[in-house]
């Protein structure tokens, strides 16, 4: 039993049998806007007459540096807080101290401006929010901070925005607003009468709260349930409430400055909460968020109602619940997130063409918008409209409009980064800037250049071994998916290979073609062939500079009236077998002329694998050995999978929707049961070990 909402209906009331009265669809998606309170600052805007620098009801942090009147760069009114910091850290500004109630939950709603050098932090005092303080990169505009806190005690409160280190910083605040949210006035639920269930959605926004809800006692007024939820302020909580009262059961740091585990929000996160029995798992973005727990409180035990919490800010895509069986638990696939839709026992194949080659546009966008094809485009971000042959900005902004998806292939395909810091540079640095020019970069591609041989620790990259330094983690907080050229799985952490967007890594041996030069017609056939029967996932890469390059050509001898043709040369030839050529002006056999993948006999002969004389060839004509992908081999081999997917056996998806499409691995015993399983099998049998559920 399960239920997928996407949200995709016109905009206006929910329905689809949800309860929450402030909530609504916007855009294809739903949105909240809860009920809040009176305003607690007394001068939110920071206006009026300012003294020494600061604005009416507003406090310095610390003394050292200055604090001014700023009106021309404000956020809203006439007048924002500047502070400039001099070397000191944790000093900076913030407005009146208020104070907050025991039991009660508040919504913290500002804007800040840092114009650099370094970060800058909000650090909210007293409750929730505290214990994670969200960071303000240098980046001299006006974002947004939405955050939800719990009051842990009755007491003062202030949200401080300050300087980080000692670097002199040039910090702005305006419109800080601090109000007490109606609790109930957060959620938007539903029923659910599965036992055990996995229940799940995708979450879009960089501000604001945003969490999934479990066993939940009631529609209109939540006081017992179970939840996994961002606060907005850079923490991650999974929690039970009782009664109206939070228990931590886990917690996580998201995005503060100093944690590893993300570097910043992003839309498409997914949070996800798992049940089986009274034990209970969370996941954000398919790592597990601290441990399994045990919920058995009677208050909780056997609650029907499901759904998500938000506050302003964010907005959720997706939701997705579906049973589960017992110890040996069904695996969610998030077949129902992609587009196109995905039917369990289909083929998956991505098509995937690297280095952004101008023919990218020129010729393979036509081939695949002619077929309906989206592919997916590994773009080195220091070529963009700086070398002659490849794809123009303006050109792959177009390309992606049409459906097709832009990857991030590292900033400058450098020989293996040499540090950390390097790493971050070529990766999330990267994407980040092609975002910046519009892009939607949900997946990273390793240069080929870099170094990963087979046997390595897939834990990490080759030379960051040395610094003990997990890149999986860094690339976690910033893709969906990442490829990259890894063999082995870490026996020693099978939890690694629980995250989603490490799965492209591991189709099994064979299933998978990196396609350069030599591949042919007929090799793509087969392999799709075999991943159709066996409901595999295949991802062809097509890395070429050009298409249609030959090399020289040799005359011809003879061919023979056979199936398939044998072909002799006038000198040697030159090729081996895999091979792919152009026969042309070939008479009488005409049936040579055309592209094909070759098997070599000796220096003089070889066959034509697939071809069927049609008479007995002379000394007419040439055959030239392909150096770069044969359009008309391409060509076939698109034919060839269209055919396939108009007959339902296969569907082409991009990088990331193959990622969603594809079932989390299955650890059955304890071992790594990824490899043996097909699209669509039932994985119920055996026993389950670890966290995977």
């Amino acid at each position: 039993m399960s239920f997928v909402d996407q949200f995709d209906r016109a905009d206006g009331a929910v329905g689809n049998a949800w309860t929450g009265a402030t909530w609504a669809i916007v855009s294809g998606a739903v949105a909240n806007t809860p009920t809040l309170g009176a305003e607690m600052f007394t001068n939110p805007g920071a206006e009026g007459v300012y003294v020494a620098g600061v604005a009416p009801d507003w406090t310095k942090a610390g003394l050292d540096g200055t604090w001014s009147e700023e009106s021309v760069i404000v956020h809203g009114g006439s007048s924002a807080q500047k502070f400039v910091g001099n070397v000191t850290a944790a000093v900076g500004t913030y407005p009146n101290t208020v104070t907050i109630t025991n039991g009660l939950w508040y919504v913290f709603d500002g804007w800040a401006r840092n114009d650099g050098p370094g970060d800058a932090e909000l650090r909210p005092s007293s409750f929730r929010i505290s214990w994670s303080n969200p960071r303000i990169p240098a980046n001299s505009a006006w974002s947004r901070y939405v955050m939800l806190g719990y009051a842990t005690s009755t007491g003062a409160f202030s949200v401080k925005l300050v300087q980080v280190g000692v670097i002199a910083q040039t910090l702005y605040a305006d419109d800080f607003s601090l109000k007490l949210v109606t609790f109930a006035s957060l959620f938007l639920l539903r029923e659910y009468t599965g036992a055990d269930f996995c229940v799940s959605a995708v979450v879009n926004g960089t501000v604001g709260a945003a969490g999934v809800v479990a066993s939940c006692d009631s529609l209109v007024n939540p006081q017992s349930f179970v939840m996994l939820y961002m606060n907005g302020g850079g923490r991650l909580f999974f929690s039970k409430f009782v009664a109206g009262v939070e228990t931590v059961l886990d917690t996580q740091t998201l995005y503060a400055i100093t944690a590893p585990f993300h570097g910043g929000r992003v839309d498409g996160e997914i949070l996800e909460l798992r049940k089986v029995g009274t034990t209970y798992q969370a996941f954000y973005c398919g790592k597990q968020v601290g441990s399994d727990r045990t919920v058995a409180d009677a208050e909780i035990v056997g609650n029907t109602y499901v759904g998500l919490m938000a506050t302003e800010g964010v907005t959720f895509s997706d939701f997705y619940v579906r049973e589960t069986y017992g110890a040996a638990a069904e695996v969610p696939t998030f077949a129902d997130y992609c587009t196109p839709a995905y039917t369990p026992g289909q083929a998956i194949v991505t098509l995937r063409f690297d280095d952004g080659n101008d023919a990218d546009y020129t010729y393979v966008r036509g081939e695949l918008n002619t077929r309906g094809m989206a592919g997916s485009f590994a773009i080195v971000r220091s070529l963009l409209d700086q070398e002659t042959n490849k794809v123009t900005l303006a050109e792959l902004l177009a390309m992606q409009a049409d459906g097709h998806e832009i990857a991030c292939h590292s900033y400058s395909h450098v020989t293996n980064p040499g540090s950390e810091a390097e790493f971050q540079y070529e990766s999330s640095v990267a994407a980040e800037d092609m975002r910046r020019l519009g892009f939607t970069v949900w997946a990273w591609v390793q240069p080929g250049s870099w170094s990963d041989a087979p046997g390595d620790d897939p834990y990490y990259f080759d030379n960051l071994g040395a610094l003990a330094w997990p890149a999986y983690a860094h690339l976690l907080s910033y893709f969906h998916e990442f490829q990259a050229y890894m063999y082995t799985w870490n026996g020693a952490s099978p939890q690694l290979w629980t995250l989603p967007r490490l799965l492209a890594h591991r189709y099994g041996a064979g299933n998978s073609v990196m396609t350069a030069l030599g591949q042919t017609y007929a090799a793509y056939k087969a392999l799709l062939d075999t991943a159709i029967a066996n409901r595999q996932a295949v991802r062809w890469l097509f890395h070429s500079y050009y298409w249609d390059v030959v090399g020289a050509a040799v005359n011809i001898a003879s061919s023979t009236n056979a199936a398939p043709i044998e072909v002799t040369t006038g000198a040697a030839h030159g090729l081996i077998s895999g091979d792919a050529v152009l026969v042309a002006g070939h008479l009488v056999n005409t049936a040579a002329n055309g592209t094909w993948g070759v098997t070599v006999s000796d220096g003089t002969h070889f066959t034509l694998d697939g071809s069927t004389g049609n008479g007995i060839g002379g000394a007419t004509g040439t055959v030239a050995e392909y150096t770069q992908i044969p359009t008309v081999m391409f060509e076939q081999v698109l034919d060839y999978l269209e055919a396939r997917v108009t007959a339902g056996e296969a569907v082409v998806m991009t990088a990331t929707d193959q990622l969603f499409a594809w079932p989390r691995p299955l650890r059955v015993s304890g071992s790594d049961a990824y490899a043996s399983r097909g699209i669509g099998t039932d994985a119920r049998a055996g026993s389950v070990a670890g966290s995977d559920l």
